[in-house]
């Protein structure tokens, strides 16, 4: 039950953000993230709940997201304490993001009976076993440096 509030909070605040008028850069961002957090947390729910077996096709591809939110906070509070245009290049903070879903395709493009076979034996295979510790590594590497990417940049502002 916990999940699914927190699912209708997200959507709710993801439609306030949407519907804002005079959005500025930071706005976007932060609406855009507020969307991605809530397919997250919809992704975590059918795990926690075991729901997954009934849409095994969305198996895998909302566990990637949690690489999302580092990059999303820094670009938010950037774009909230400094009056910049969005570039492309900004786009580069999401590489890691686009790396772990090619190194994670083979699986997540298998029919959906393999794909449940395969997630639960607990991805006992050597390739899956390898390419999901440095997943795990990559998502704790990438929040603490954004987490600190970030305290910097408030701590640059504050001194203005």
């Amino acid at each position: 039950m916990l999940y699914f509030t927190s699912i209708a909070i997200s959507l709710y605040l993801f439609v306030l953000l949407a519907v804002k008028p005079n959005k500025i850069t930071a706005d976007k961002l932060l609406m855009i993230w507020q969307l991605i957090a809530t397919l997250h947390l919809a992704s975590l729910y059918l795990q926690v709940s075991e729901n997954y077996r009934q849409f095994p096709n969305l198996i895998g591809w909302g566990d990637l997201l949690a690489l999302v939110h580092g990059p999303f906070l820094y670009l938010y509070i950037l774009h909230l304490t400094t009056p910049i245009k969005f570039s492309k290049k900004k786009l580069l903070h999401f590489l890691p993001v686009a790396f772990a879903y090619l190194l994670w395709m083979s699986f997540l493009l298998q029919n959906p009976a393999q794909k449940l076979l395969l997630y639960d034996q607990g991805f006992s295979s050597p390739y899956y076993k390898t390419i999901g510790i440095i997943t795990n590594i990559c998502i704790i590497i990438s929040g603490i440096i954004y987490v600190l990417a970030a305290i910097v940049l408030l701590h640059r502002y504050k001194k203005k």
